[in-house]
């Protein structure tokens, strides 16, 4: 068993104990919840909480400038404690958070507020908050989940059963809209919901389902409704803003593999034909998780040129396995075998090491689940990319520091010049007459010099009128005359009145 196992079932145990499960970077770690949200409505926790859950508010932004946020409700999330009966019975997913299709809906819900103006809607599968079916905002809406048990009180659900055998007088052709977010899931209850939303909807109803292509859980569902009188169409580009998104995550996903693929086409010169290795644990893993590994490594590698190999030790491997490696088994056998030459066979892991130190110059792309195995080939092979599956996708590893040290010797290598370069550099100098004379004295450049510190002192003072009495020198001191402020302003009506003319001429003298 792996780490990344042993650390989800410490998880579930802990919850099994009814231990208060918080949030940690340990828990982020090992959650298998690889996607949140897409950032469409904002989320703030309420300081007040109760012994059932943590009340917090949403917020749905307005689609026009200047206006105040269209939606903004208080709903409660599901406490982390939560009890052994909880976790059986029907499927409890829904009850876990706000999964993004029921983000996605509810948006598209308010965008699209006017076609379901005066019309009857059921949203299916409302989870713990129903958040789509509130968005609609209508005089008639109701909400089906599941699970007896819902957290939102502020709506009185109605629990229904998906069957094909739904015989409720009151919901027959009742409404002219049924939506739902991410119920594909369970692929044997494909035929129940589609009956479900049969039975409900009226002959001129629209049935609206968000759903992820999730392991071709969408395609399959299609292909049921497909047996009912539905016309079914798949659209991808339905909102500008949420289509923005997908090719945003899409783009910067495909830009990192194409940076690593170009890093080791370019230092270790991997071309295709890609070979991928592949062991028990990666096919045990994508079988897991309903990964067709040609399939997905094709358009993760964006390339069809790919041959998926491994061993008879591999193959013998998950045959000792028995029942519970069966079907990895069945995987490795349809690839192309490399010889090995063990007999009898070995581990799948030695059986690996020993094909990657036999030709050290054949490329190989590791796949395998095992750490020890991927982290021997980043040692002693730094110049193999190696992957692993992780939430339900294929991914590449980044290179190791081997690695990038290697690469760095190789530059300082090829940028050195070679002694026969250093002898022709030397003779076209002397036919040029570029050689420096060594007589000649260079002088020194002058360094950058910054302000001159003297020019920073404090101004001196002038020095003082000084007298000498008796031989010594006497400090002349002078004093001001302050006058208030009333006589400078006599004096100066003074000064206005007064005519030094006149004076002399009314003065007589003897």
């Amino acid at each position: 068993m792996t780490e990344l196992a042993r650390q989800r079932w410490r998880m579930l145990g802990e919850i099994l104990l009814s231990k208060n499960l918080q949030s940690s970077s340990e828990h982020e770690d090992i959650s298998v919840m690889r996607f949140k949200t897409y950032g469409l409505y904002l989320r703030s926790f309420s300081s007040t909480s109760d012994t059932d859950g943590t009340w917090c508010k949403i917020e749905f932004p307005s689609f026009e400038d200047n206006q105040s946020n269209i939606l903004s409700l208080d709903i409660r999330l599901c406490s982390t404690k939560i009890e052994y009966a909880d976790l059986i019975g029907f499927n409890n997913t829904g009850n876990t958070c706000i999964w993004p299709s029921e983000e996605v809906l509810a948006f598209y819900c308010l965008k699209e507020k006017e076609i379901f103006e005066n019309r009857s809607v059921c949203e299916l599968g409302g989870g713990m908050t129903c958040l789509a079916g509130l968005a609609v905002n209508l005089n008639q809406i109701l909400n089906h989940t599941e699970n007896q048990k819902n957290w939102l009180c502020s709506i009185e659900p109605k629990v229904l059963i998906w069957s094909r055998t739904l015989n409720d007088i009151t919901l027959k052709e009742r409404f002219d809209f049924i939506i739902t977010a991410d119920c594909f899931f369970f692929e044997n209850l494909h035929h129940d919901l589609c009956h479900t939303i049969y039975y409900m909807l009226k002959d001129s109803g629209v049935a609206i389902n968000f759903a992820p292509y999730r392991s071709k859980t969408l395609n399959k569902f299609i292909s049921i409704a497909e047996t009912y009188p539905f016309e079914c169409r798949v659209l991808e580009h339905y909102d500008q803003e949420v289509f923005d998104k997908h090719l945003q995550m899409k783009l910067s996903r495909h830009k990192f593999v194409r940076r690593l693929l170009n890093y080791y086409r370019t230092h270790f010169h991997i071309d295709i034909p890609f070979i991928i290795l592949i062991d028990g644990t990666f096919a045990f893993e994508a079988l897991q998780w309903k990964i067709q590994i040609d399939e997905q490594l094709k358009a993760y590698l964006e390339t069809d040129q790919i041959k998926c190999s491994t061993t008879l030790c591999a193959i013998r491997e998950t045959e000792l396995l028995g029942k519970i490696a069966f079907g990895a088994m069945l995987i490795l056998k349809q690839y192309e075998i490399i010889r090995c030459d063990h007999h009898p066979a070995i581990s799948a892991e030695k059986c690996f090491q020993h094909v990657l130190r036999k030709d050290s110059t054949k490329q190989y792309f590791l796949a395998s689940q095992s750490s020890s195995l991927r982290e021997y080939s980043r040692e002693h092979r730094p110049d193999l990319p190696t992957m692993l599956i992780t939430h339900n996708a294929i991914n590449l590893e980044r290179p190791s520091l081997l690695s990038h040290s290697i690469v760095d010797e190789n530059k300082k290598k090829r940028l050195k010049i070679s002694k026969h370069e250093s002898n022709v550099l030397k003779k076209i100098k002397e036919e040029l007459h570029l050689d420096e004379d060594k007589n000649v004295i260079l002088k020194k450049k002058k360094k950058k010099t910054g302000v001159n510190p003297l020019s920073n002192k404090k101004k001196t003072k002038k020095s003082l009128k000084t007298q000498s009495v008796n031989g010594k020198r006497k400090r002349r001191r002078t004093r001001q005359i302050r006058m208030s402020s009333h006589l400078k302003e006599h004096l100066k009506e003074l000064q206005k009145t007064f005519s030094i003319k006149d004076f002399f001429q009314q003065k007589t003298f003897f």
